[in-house]
Parts: C-alpha cells; structure tokens; sequence
C-alpha cells in the first residue's frame, strides 16, 4: 500500500471506497446525482448554443458528412465522407440532417456529450478521488467542447470508448466487446482501445477465456457495422482506397515529431500541459507505486495514452484523433493529484477555451515560431464557422469575369446548403473533389476545391480562365506543387472577415 498521507492521492481502484481526501466536498457525493451536477449539464448546453446555429464545424470533413447525408436521403445511395469511412456516424446523421440541417446532427452529437459526461460521472465516482474536478474537466476541455456541438464523429465514439471501459469494470466482455466494435464503426482508429480495455478486464477479471471472448466480439461487431462500406466498395476497394488516404498523411520525421508535438499541447493548451507535466514529474513515486501494483484503471489508461501517441506520431492531422485520449489522461492526473492541482489543472484546461497563447505565428501556410497571445479554441471555432458563410457569400457574388474555372481550396464546406450554387456531377477529379459547382445565375463559373497543373494548362487552353482564391494560394501552390504565376493562374481577392 501507498503511505496515506493526508490528501495524498489514494485511487479508489486501489482501496474500495470511492472517497475524496482532505475533506473535499465533490459532485459525486450523496445521491447519484445532486444539483450540483445538473448545474454542470445545464451549464454545458448553455455553453454549446454559440456553436449550434453557425453550420456543421470548422473541420471540412463535418460538411462532407452533411454531404454524404443529402445524397443517402435524396438518392439512397450511400459513399463514405472520407476513407476508411465512418459508416456508423454517416448512416445516423442522415436523418437528424434531412429534419434540421446542421441544427439535427450538432444537436445529436451534443446529445451524446450530455451522455458521455454522465458516463464518464459514473466511472469517476467509484475509482477517481475528485470526481468533480475530473468531470469538469471533461465538460468543458476544449477539445471536447467543440466537437460536441459539431457534426463529427469524435463524440460519438467516445461515449462507446467510455461505455466499454464501465461494461469492462463490471466485468461484461461481450457487452465490452460489442461497445469497442460500434465505436470504431463510428471512428475505426478507435478500435486501438481494445487493447488497453482488454488490460483492464483481464486485471478485474483474471479470465483470459473472457478477454479472448472480448476481442472476438469487439472484432465481429467492428467488421458488421463496416458492411455498408464493403458493400458499397469491396473489401479490395476500401483496402485500396484507405491506403491513398493514410498515405496522404506522409511526412518526415521531423515533421511528424514537429506536428505531434504541437497539436498534443494544443490539443488541452499549453497552460494545463504545463500543469500535467509538472504534476506527473514531480509525483512521479505515486505513478509507479501503482503501476506496481498493478491498478487496473491506471495501467489501462497508461497504455491507452501510449497507443494513442504512437498512432497520433504517425498521423498527427487533427487535434481532434486524440479526444479519445483525453478520459485516460484526466484517470492519470487524478490519480497523482491533489486537491489544489485539480483546481489548478481544471482552471488552465478551461482557460484555453478563451485564451491562447501560441508559439507559432500562423500568418502563412506553414506558420514560423513566434510567440502570441490569440483567441482559444472556443472562440476560433465560432469565428472559424461564421468566417464560413461569409466567404460562401462573397465567392457568389463576386465572380471574376466569365467563362472561369475558381479554385476555392474547400470542396462540400463551399456548396453544401449553398443555394447560390448548383453541384455538378460527373467530374471527378479524384476522391477529395468529386464535383464542382457552378453560379446558378452563370453556368459558365465553376468553383472547384484545386486543379492540378495539367487541369490548368488543359482548362486555360480550352479558352476558360482559372482564377484561385487569395488567401488559399499558398495552401493550394504547397499541395499541388507550383506556381500560380507561372501557370497563368489570376488570383481573385476576398477581403478578411472583419471579426
């Protein structure tokens, strides 16, 4: 046993009794939920309205989403946003959307938040010392924050991540079995946390025999709730067509280790990362003492945290991979915690929802190192989505001298829900602009995410001028690998969205 100082952290995983130290008065206290803790709740969905009515997200993959759904709904036919698909997440938010637009599926997310916050109230309860903290934590974490009101699939596979590890505790491994597999139909990376669950089952359990029955189930229910996409692709198609995708994603060490770095610190702000590497490095004792020991819930986490590192490392496109992260990291701090760094730790996470204060300078494509203090993420997120429609509308209605061919660097963000615009289908460039748009008023102005050189000097040469947004001609010359001068390519002004 660890020495029980007084506030020392004892995790009730270890002892049996879900208590707080030092006298602590937390959420989780008395009835299984007191008013103190639908407060919070109240408080999370009065925090979410600035983000409900402003569109799908900032992430374009949430308007690709919104795509896919219009299609299924109009013509029935499913495709996948992106691959390796999200089939779970695509399928339901086709409804919410063909009802209420963005209103329906953010607002089914959100719903799931408000479910994911209780579940993760429950399991805090009976194996965290500060319950409340960690709950607070949860709620109102940035990254949480915004995509719980945003029509992305992270939300909706945490809350099976979450509702797996309860079934794990409780010891019901089909039950965790079938959770793990319908979280990675909702995001398949997901499906890494079938190994740090099966730690925590074999550690409460002893039955390998359960495990095994586990990892059958979490296997079979993962391959059932992906059929759309192989019915719709082939299994050969979806292996094909997933490896283009990843590879995509490909950089150098340096720059892997670069981009990994920054956006795990900026994926909870740099002010709680501070904190928590503190926290870890100077009650370093208390972790192995119970790694030691073996504590189920702190050995699962650890591993959780690991395999989710090395899988960010290879991809580190979005802060927004590592949400599932996030409740094995706050079981962690809790674990090692006092009362006043909680406090100081809830107080930091929270704080980068309004404030930033950024390393980078993002005045380019690739940002230079400089320190600045900008907006939180909270905040970027609503002017991010109101920047939005603003560049959906000033696009259409000041078109550049027809016939032109636009590269607008966005594709369904540009014309989903755009009434000023009509898809044109048929022209497929490849997997990431599968249509373009042309003016309804002017058919012969089009509007398209990028063109590659040869698509320039084929489309000029057709007597069609190619024109490419301002602020997006560094994204688009990096992507496509040249110049927009020296391809003949005129660039078409768009004032800054005066914030």
């Amino acid at each position: 046993m660890i020495p029980h100082q007084p506030d020392d952290p004892i995790p009730p995983a270890a002892t049996g009794d879900p208590r707080s130290s030092g006298g602590e008065q937390e959420l989780h206290r008395g009835q299984l939920f007191d008013l103190r803790f639908y407060v919070l709740l109240a408080a999370v969905l009065l925090s979410r309205i600035p983000l409900m009515s402003n569109g799908y997200g900032s992430d374009p993959d949430a308007w690709r989403v919104a795509d896919v759904a219009h299609t299924l709904v109009e013509t029935g036919t499913y495709a996948v946003s992106r691959f390796p698909g999200y089939p779970l997440h695509e399928l339901i938010c086709a409804g919410p959307i063909a009802l209420a637009g963005s209103w329906g599926s953010n607002g089914a997310t959100l719903l799931c938040g408000l479910i994911s916050i209780v579940v993760f109230h429950l399991l805090a309860r009976e194996h965290l010392r500060h319950a409340g903290f960690a709950t607070i934590c949860l709620a109102f974490a940035p990254l949480f924050w915004v995509n719980s009101a945003a029509t992305m699939d992270y939300v909706w596979s945490l809350l099976f991540v979450l509702l797996a590890i309860r079934m794990a505790v409780k010891a019901r491994a089909t039950m965790t079995g079938m959770m793990i597999g319908i979280a990675a139909g909702f995001r398949p990376s997901n499906f890494i946390m079938v190994v740090p669950i099966a730690i925590l089952l074999i550690l409460a359990d002893r039955s390998v025999r359960r495990v095994l029955w586990m990892g059958v189930l979490a296997v079979v229910s993962g391959i059932v709730v992906f059929l759309p996409v192989f019915l719709t692709y082939g299994v050969g198609g979806w292996l094909t067509r997933s490896e283009e995708q990843i590879a995509g994603f490909s950089s150098s060490l340096l720059d892997s280790t670069l981009f990994a770095g920054y956006r795990a610190v900026y994926s909870i702000g740099p002010l709680a990362a501070i904190c928590i590497a503190s926290l870890l490095v100077l009650r370093w004792r208390v972790l192995v003492q119970l790694l030691n020991r073996r504590e189920p819930m702190i050995t699962m986490s650890l591993s959780a945290l690991t395999l989710s590192a090395v899988l960010f490392f290879a991809i580190p496109a979005e802060r927004g991979y590592l949400l599932a992260a996030l409740p094995f990291l706050l079981i962690l701090v809790d674990a090692t915690a006092t009362r006043n760094w909680m406090i100081g730790i809830t107080v930091a996470m929270i704080s980068f929802a309004f404030v930033n204060p950024d390393v980078i300078m993002h005045t380019t494509f690739i940002g230079r190192p400089g320190f600045n203090i900008r907006e939180g993420m909270v905040v970027q997120e609503i002017n991010q989505r109101k920047e939005i429609f603003y560049r959906r509308t000033y696009l259409t209605s000041h078109p550049p001298p027809a016939p032109a061919v636009v590269m607008t660097g966005t594709g369904p963000v540009f014309w989903v829900e755009n009434d000023q615009v009509q898809p044109v289908f048929g022209q497929s460039v490849n997997d990431l602009r599968d249509i373009t748009v042309m003016l309804r008023s002017n058919d012969k102005i089009h509007y398209t995410p990028m063109l590659s050189r040869n698509e320039v000097d084929s489309t000029l040469a057709a007597g069609t001028d190619v024109w490419c947004v301002s602020d997006l001609q560094e994204y688009i010359e990096n992507s496509e690998h040249y110049r927009m001068q020296d391809a003949h390519v005129s660039i078409l002004s768009v004032p800054p969205y005066n914030r």
